[in-house]
């Protein structure tokens, strides 16, 4: 039988259970209080919309996309999809599914792609809102589909992983990967580039495929899972990897921040490390939020650590995105809080909403897209 470790408290919940539980404790570790001096950070603020009806005792992916000027976000109850222009916040399409969305929405190939509950996967016309398929998948999907060159890929949280044909939800080809016992509520979402499906799984393995025929062309460990237990083992590989300069970069829980070889596989580097959020990556550093909310800075040819903030600690913090000259991150008391890539400095700070902040800021040129507890997206532009 197959568990899912879930996260019940409301904040924890929604930023992807950040800092798990504190040593001494049956709850939520303690965040640290904020400390003063960091300025304040001039955003314009651009429009605001109430847009999705979040379900705050579950954790679902339902993350906003932006993609050619345009915003796409579906929320759970109704199963709604909407897409708004991402410069005034007009809506300009939006559709009642009738299905308990839990993941996505994912936008390629000229659809809008949601998964349910119940396993659905729902394309979408991403012209007009218009159902041009759906199609039945072993169990519900908890990450975010992606389609390209004909092919939508989504991920099931039994870990399986779906090609479909993108003209007509035909599977085209599936793969299943080894899941463990226990592993966290959530699944890796995979990503497509130049041919290439990059799926990360709860047994702490990578791999990739051809995107046209499900080929399996390399699969390598990130982590192997250690431990009595089997908390002790879990070894999820929960965040998005990431593709830069010939390597795939991909974190696990209590596991390995590796860099992993794009043509063969093979470990350039790992260090011992434990996130389960997507990383953000420049040519000059990775950077990740680990499990007790501590912000790093990884040389992305070495591995070798570079900073370490540790003053957001237990701040139940969103993946990392990196705007103009800062890194940005948020957190459950809605605060954006800045910090200077090179040195690992906090330089400002910037409140935001007077609920969480549930997803890694969205960004385009100097504007920020951020989505807080209650469902209300802001558009923000950096003075």
């Amino acid at each position: 039988m197959i568990r899912r470790l879930l996260c019940l408290t409301l904040p924890l919940a929604l930023a992807g259970c950040g800092s798990l539980w504190s040593d001494d404790d049956d709850g939520p570790a303690a965040p640290k209080p904020l400390g003063p001096g960091a300025p304040e950070i001039e955003l314009q603020a651009l429009w605001e919309e109430d847009l999705l009806d979040l379900d705050k005792e579950q954790r679902y992916r339902l993350s906003p996309q932006w993609v050619n000027g345009r915003i796409y976000a579906a929320d759970h109850d109704d199963g709604r999809v909407l897409v708004l222009d991402a410069a005034n916040g007009e809506v300009l399409w939006e559709v009642e599914t009738d299905s308990p969305l839990s993941g996505g929405p994912g936008v390629g190939d000229g659809l809008v792609l949601a998964g349910a509950l119940n396993g659905e996967l729902l394309a979408l016309d991403a012209g007009n809102g218009e159902r041009k398929w759906s199609a039945q998948l072993s169990s519900e999907i908890l990450s975010v589909p992606a389609a390209d060159t004909g092919v939508v890929v989504a991920h099931t949280v039994d870990d399986k992983l779906y090609g479909l044909s993108a003209a007509t939800g035909k599977e085209l080809w599936r793969y299943e990967s080894a899941v463990p016992v226990l592993s966290l509520q959530g699944t890796s979402s995979p990503v497509i580039y130049n041919g290439l499906v990059i799926s990360g799984f709860a047994n702490g393995k990578l791999a990739t495929f051809d995107l046209l025929s499900g080929q399996l062309v390399w699969e390598a460990s990130v982590a192997l899972p250690r431990g009595r237990s089997e908390l002790e083992r879990m070894v999820d590989i929960d965040g998005d990897p990431v593709v830069k300069g010939g390597a795939v970069f991909a974190a696990t829980y209590q596991g390995n921040l590796a860099a992993l070889l794009l043509d063969n596989g093979r470990a350039a580097w790992r260090r011992d490390l434990s996130s389960h959020k997507s990383l953000a990556v420049d040519w000059e550093r990775i950077y990740v939020v680990d499990d007790q909310d501590h912000l790093l800075a990884i040389d992305p040819r070495t591995g070798t650590a570079l900073w370490r903030q540790e003053a957001l600690q237990n701040r139940r913090l969103t993946a990392p995105a990196l705007i103009a000259d800062y890194l940005v991150t948020g957190d459950f008391e809605g605060y954006l809080h800045w910090i200077n890539p090179s040195d690992g400095a906090i330089v400002g700070r910037t409140e935001v909403s007077d609920e969480a902040l549930v997803q890694r800021p969205i960004i385009t040129d100097r504007t920020l897209f951020v989505l807080d507890a209650d469902g209300e997206l802001r558009a923000l532009q950096l003075k």
